[in-house]
């Protein structure tokens, strides 16, 4: 939101840039970053709004990234919890 006040030309697609609609264009980037889902092919739900320029490329980069590590660490946490431990010694005794 800070780079469309600074560059009202740095997002377009929408009537009315808002607050809700970066929610809604994050939020579809993150369901649309499932893999295997294909989410805007699936639903038909066309992306909230283009992104032009180096600013919000960097914005979005970074998004991906966090989220990207969200899930790796949470993978991570996971793979080392007890329970997929458990998991692991009931399937090499079988």
């Amino acid at each position: 939101m800070l780079i469309y006040q600074f560059r009202p030309d740095a997002y377009t697609g929408a009537s009315a840039i808002s607050m809700g609609t970066f929610t809604d264009y994050y939020a579809w980037l993150t369901l649309d970053a499932l893999p295997g889902i294909r989410f805007s092919d699936t639903f038909h739900v066309l992306r909230p709004l283009e992104h032009h320029g180096v600013g919000p490329a960097v914005c979005l980069l970074a998004f991906q990234l966090l989220v990207l590590s969200t899930l790796l660490a949470a993978l991570k946490e996971w793979m080392h919890s007890p329970t997929a431990a458990a998991g692991k010694t009931a399937a090499a005794q079988v």
